[in-house]
């Protein structure tokens, strides 16, 4: 009987099923999967998300990881400028900020993150080997 009973049992949700997400895992910020509220910090992210894949055509970290995502532990971020080589360097700081894990190191707003990814775009790109 106790088999019977447990496959009849609601199990516990878990932290992903907790979220009401609206939209794709891959663009959301991490805070969501750690069941925080978000804020429009998590917009810049889905932002940096959106802008690094049409610039590159691969998510930022390679990969939708939410096990890193969930623990906050983000895979190794590749650099959009080794992706792109038309882009200069500069590019990748403005992405790596706006793609940051914790809300607070991310841009204050989404215009701050497209202001300085314009002036990135304006530095110069190193020769090519």
């Amino acid at each position: 009987l106790k088999p019977l009973q447990r496959r009849h049992q609601r199990l516990p949700a878990t932290p992903i099923e907790q979220i009401n997400l609206l939209g794709s895992a891959a663009y959301a910020a991490p805070e969501y999967f750690l069941g925080e509220n978000g804020s429009s910090r998590s917009d810049i992210f889905a932002l940096g998300v959106i802008a690094y894949q049409m610039l590159s055509g691969k998510l930022h970290f390679g990969m939708n990881d939410l096990f890193r995502k969930l623990q906050k532990e983000p895979g190794r971020f590749i650099a959009l400028s080794s992706l792109v080589p038309e882009l200069p360097p500069a590019v990748d700081d403005v992405f790596e900020k706006g793609l940051a894990a914790e809300p607070g190191d991310r841009q204050k707003t989404c215009k701050e993150l497209v202001q300085e990814l314009q002036v990135a775009c304006r530095q110069p790109t190193p020769p090519r080997a």
